[in-house]
């Protein structure tokens, strides 16, 4: 009897970690750290608490043997693994182009379709010529791709509402509320038999794909 529901091992990469540590083909994974799995977890959810070069012990069932297997974590070959945000100092070396004129140019290069994570430049600086920039005059720079924003991406609004109910006596009927540039707007609806409003709030904004924040106040009359 295990303890657990657990994941059986079906494949594994050669002369990874798992297999250099002793995990086999065909061995079912049933907890990690000593602690026994109630159900099935996605196992690639369990990696992600850990990062890569901390220790997993697995429980591993091996037909009637019950093991411990410590696994020395490694990166995943094809997967990226996205930190979370934060503010990183980066430094180049001038010094071949001291007495030149140069420009600054800066490029993201990304996986094909992946634009989940982008970056942020701010407070550039060429401390022996005594040249800073705090990015508050975008018109100094080409923004080629780039967008110059404040401590807070200005969001644009769409919200509309759309009217269903019996089709042969009410059709569906789509209102859009705000305007271009709007951010606040008032509506009032009156529904018919069997007629039910339904709301759709859409921040677009091609700057960010962090969530937005919208209040709706709702009252019956």
């Amino acid at each position: 009897m295990l303890g657990g529901d657990g994941v059986t091992i079906g494949d594994l990469s050669p002369g990874g970690p798992a297999q250099q540590a002793g995990i086999q083909i065909g061995d079912v994974l049933v907890g990690v750290n000593g602690e026994l799995w109630q159900t099935a977890p996605d196992i690639l959810d369990v990696l992600a608490d850990y990062a890569p070069g901390h220790t997993i012990v697995f429980n591993v069932q091996r037909g009637s043997r019950r093991l411990a297997i410590p696994v020395l974590l490694g990166a995943h070959p094809t997967r990226m693994v996205i930190p979370e945000s934060e503010w990183m100092a980066q430094t180049v070396d001038l010094t071949p182009y001291a007495g030149q004129e140069i420009l600054l140019r800066f490029e993201i290069v990304t996986l094909p379709g992946y634009e989940e994570a982008t970056y942020a430049l701010d407070n550039l600086a060429i401390e022996a010529i005594n040249w800073h920039d705090d990015g508050a005059s975008p018109d100094d720079w080409t923004l080629a791709g780039w967008s110059s924003v404040s401590e807070r991406v200005p969001a644009e609004w769409l919200l509309t509402a759309v009217h269903t109910g019996d089709l042969s006596d009410h059709p569906p009927r789509v209102e859009r509320i705000l305007s271009d540039g709007d951010v606040t707007a008032n509506f009032r609806a009156a529904l018919g038999a069997n007629e039910t409003l339904v709301l759709v709030v859409s921040a677009l904004n091609t700057d960010t794909t962090q969530p937005a924040a919208f209040e709706l106040l709702l009252s019956a009359e």
